[in-house]
């Protein structure tokens, strides 16, 4: 079975909506959206960045990489309001790709009744005709590709969003990591075999199992994407869990528990971790280890965080992707996400 993942002419009669390419084109993406514009901001001492899925994965990302360096509180909202905290200096980003999610179009709402400044990035659907009825500004993405494939579209138009509001120069750090970012891909694709292949070997370790993915808070939007890539694309329930939170409840489960079903741990590790995080890691895994569980560990590779984040991204991405080969399952069809759209917008 795990031939097939070599088997370059069978990706194309099995992928049929060609989520490869979506794949593919993510740094492609990034490197075109930081070239976007955006209005400045000035007197900004927070940041809501505001939705849901795959549009608030940019979000955790980004504030992944700004927590450690950045003075000013940005938070991910996955909600229908705005906290109470958000304030007269609060930026409300609203990002929704199809412009038509029910949350962001609430929140939308919600801010402007309560005078924030606001932004939008989506695509299109009802956001734009709002943004533009009330004179809001927004970036405007590519339409037409799955929202989880339009990643690098949203995470490289928040970048700008953020640049404008004088918050840690995002834009400049991502470019100087495309150049990394494609050699990761390169590394990763199909052509490349299974012998050298980091994705194919983990999906290969996972494909019988449900994933529960652990990583440092400091990466912890590694592990919802990976989460998220795998229940999306290859249609498998998959976990995830974070160091140190994880020590003390979850670790309970898996070691004093009579059986942990066919779960699979995974420890997803960065280049850099402060000593305390970096202990906690290690010792976590040599527990596992000690007791049989056999964890797949994963070691992010790059010269810093945001490097590690975006091997991270585009190596889940190609796991579940090759997990959805191995289980000859399409990635992008999402038939009960729009199910429940549906319910709920009648």
């Amino acid at each position: 079975m795990v031939e097939k993942l070599d088997d370059l002419p069978g990706y194309s009669a099995w992928d049929r909506s060609d989520m490869l390419s979506q794949l593919d084109n993510f740094v492609m993406h990034v490197k075109e959206a930081i070239n976007y514009k955006s209005p400045s901001f000035f007197g900004i001492s927070n940041i809501c960045l505001c939705g849901i899925g795959g549009s608030a994965m940019c979000g955790d990302i980004i504030v992944d990489y700004l927590t450690p360096i950045c003075n000013k509180n940005i938070s991910v909202i996955r909600n229908v309001s705005l906290t109470k905290w958000a304030n007269s200096g609060t930026l409300v980003v609203v990002i929704s790709y199809s412009g038509n999610t029910k949350e962001a179009l609430d929140i939308f709402e919600d801010s402007l009744s309560k005078g924030m400044k606001a932004i939008c990035v989506f695509s299109g659907g009802e956001l734009i005709k709002r943004a533009r009825e009330r004179n809001i500004p927004f970036i405007l993405v590519p339409a037409g590709i799955p929202p989880r494939a339009a990643l690098g579209y949203l995470l490289g138009s928040v970048a700008v969003v953020l640049d404008s509001a004088g918050v840690g120069g995002p834009v400049s750090a991502i470019a100087e990591v495309i150049p990394f970012a494609r050699s990761c891909q390169e590394k990763l694709a199909p052509s490349v075999p299974i012998s050298n292949n980091a994705a194919k070997k983990i999906a290969i370790a996972l494909k019988d199992s449900i994933p529960s993915i652990y990583c440092p808070r400091s990466i912890r939007s590694i592990g919802v994407r990976w989460q998220n890539q795998i229940n999306e694309n290859a249609k498998m329930v998959a976990f995830t869990g974070e160091i140190p939170e994880m020590n003390h409840n979850q670790m309970v489960a898996w070691m004093d528990g009579k059986s942990v079903s066919n779960c699979k741990p995974v420890f997803i590790i960065p280049e850099e971790l402060e000593p305390t995080m970096k202990k906690m890691t290690m010792v976590t895994v040599q527990m596992f280890n000690e007791r049989g569980l056999d964890p797949v560990l994963v070691q992010l590779e790059g010269r810093s965080t945001l490097e590690n984040l975006f091997h991270g991204l585009i190596l889940g991405d190609m796991v579940s992707y090759y997990l959805a080969r191995l289980r000859e399952i399409d990635p992008t069809p999402v038939d009960v996400i729009v199910e429940f759209k549906k319910r709920i917008g009648n």
